[in-house]
């Protein structure tokens, strides 16, 4: 599989993503955490969302830069206290994952992407399982080292529900 660009996560400690292309630097950030943390549990009636399936910024407070999926990136990883990015790696032209408010039980992407595909009509094999949450783009790139663990409590949370 592939990994992480070794410059991206050094770009990624001292700066903020605010486009595909642009960083800006960290230090100048102008977050204000209780108003942006507050318009994020606009969105989760759960304890996840796709990432993707946020797709109006209207409600988020202004910070200085046009928001976007990359921006939220960085503001899920480095400054939320309420919220997290859940995915399997950071990718360069692409933001995947899950939205999830921490402490919500669906603090490991593994429960996440068991829940996600539990919930998903599809066969349980590996292929399908990664095809599915690659779809959906909870994951960065088409392999995860957890699936099937996923896929195990998947069968679980199935087998609950009757």
């Amino acid at each position: 599989g592939t990994t992480t660009p070794a410059y991206l996560d050094a770009l990624a400690e001292s700066t903020i993503r605010v486009s595909k292309t642009l960083y800006v630097p960290r230090r100048d950030s102008i977050f204000d955490i209780d108003e942006i943390d507050n318009a994020l549990s606009t969105y989760l009636s759960t304890g996840y969302m796709l990432i993707k399936d946020v797709d109006s910024f209207l409600v988020f407070p202004n910070v200085g830069y046009e928001w976007n999926i990359f921006l939220l990136e960085s503001y899920l990883m480095y400054f939320s206290k309420e919220y997290a990015l859940c995915n399997n790696g950071k990718s360069l032209n692409n933001v995947a994952g899950a939205l999830v408010k921490r402490n919500s039980g669906f603090d490991e992407f593994e429960d996440v992407c068991a829940d996600v595909l539990a919930n998903g009509y599809i066969e349980l094999t590996k292929n399908k399982a990664l095809d599915y949450l690659g779809e959906l783009n909870l994951l960065t790139r088409k392999s995860y080292a957890g699936i099937d663990k996923a896929i195990a409590k998947a069968k679980q949370i199935r087998n609950r529900k009757g």
